[in-house]
């Protein structure tokens, strides 16, 4: 399982190969789903009002489809492409600093340190391509605001949100990580940008704690933590997504829900993303030689 070969491609700085898993692979395929994911419902939330405003009048209908698959295909390969040339530069150095030191091998625990660093690069790459869209379509969107305020009103109730109770179902039966999203999806449309980052971010670290300490207590122990923590952040997420959409509505009118068969495909796909984080963390504890109960 040692022995990894590294090959650098000097016409195209930053990419690596290595011998092995294809687990990196599924990885960021993964990462680039979910951060995807968070643009293409923030994206879609957001223009939709804008749309109802100044189409309204003509009934004119886009293509949904092409739409979504323009918002998936950039921010989607531009973060993977940031997220691997950062994680490209920690595997050079890695590769380096054993190649100075005169050992032949490099250690799996490192590779597999250097490919959860992969993955934590491509989400960290795409929270920056969000921030960075989202400021510029702010600007802009504040233009066409002011462009269309007189002649039409701005409406509100094309923009969907999941409610709180399929916030809490979804959490409890999708794991914790799944109710994040959805959650967060929801303060994007509000405008809530810093609530939504800083609980993916939280979400994220929370993931990590929560697999090491499953891995390290009891299988009853461990049961019995799972549904507690599920438990008490369906509930965390509920009251929040409830308070917000309450002052949401006080000053914009009402809202839509949004389809639970929506929510149950996010769900799906992050329990496998938690699936995968899962597997990551058993393997290096495997490889470090920690005991797991």
């Amino acid at each position: 399982m040692s022995n990894i070969v590294f090959s650098i491609v000097l016409d195209e700085p930053g990419v690596i190969l290595t011998d092995s898993r294809s687990l990196v692979g599924g990885g960021l395929s993964w990462t680039a789903l979910v951060v995807t994911t968070i643009i293409i419902f923030h994206k879609s939330g957001e223009e939709e009002r804008f749309e109802e405003a100044v189409f309204e009048s003509t009934k004119i209908k886009k293509n949904r489809t092409i739409q979504v698959l323009k918002k998936l295909i950039g921010p989607g390969l531009l973060s993977v492409g940031i997220g691997s040339f950062v994680a490209s530069i920690v595997d050079l150095f890695v590769f380096f600093v054993y190649g100075l030191t005169g050992l032949d091998n490099v250690p799996d625990l490192l590779f597999w340190i250097a490919s959860l660093f992969y993955v934590l690069a491509c989400i960290g790459a795409s929270l920056l391509v969000y921030i960075l869209i989202t400021k510029r379509k702010r600007t802009n969107n504040e233009s066409l605001e002011k462009m269309f305020e007189v002649a039409q009103p701005t409406s509100t109730s094309s923009i969907k949100f999941w409610p709180p109770t399929a916030i809490g179902f979804l959490t409890f039966f999708f794991m914790f990580p799944s109710g994040v999203l959805l959650a967060s999806i929801n303060w994007l449309r509000m405008g809530l940008n810093k609530k939504a980052i800083y609980h993916l971010v939280a979400g994220l670290v929370g993931a990590f704690i929560f697999i090491i300490v499953l891995l390290l207590i009891p299988d009853n122990g461990a049961r019995g933590f799972s549904y507690l923590i599920n438990i008490g952040v369906a509930y965390y997420l509920s009251r929040q997504t409830k308070n917000d959409l309450e002052k949401f509505k006080e000053n914009n009118g009402t809202t839509q829900d949004a389809h639970w068969f929506g929510g149950c495909l996010i769900g799906l796909m992050m329990y496998g993303f938690y699936l995968f984080l899962l597997f990551l963390v058993f393997i290096v504890f495997d490889i470090a030689g920690v005991p797991i109960v």
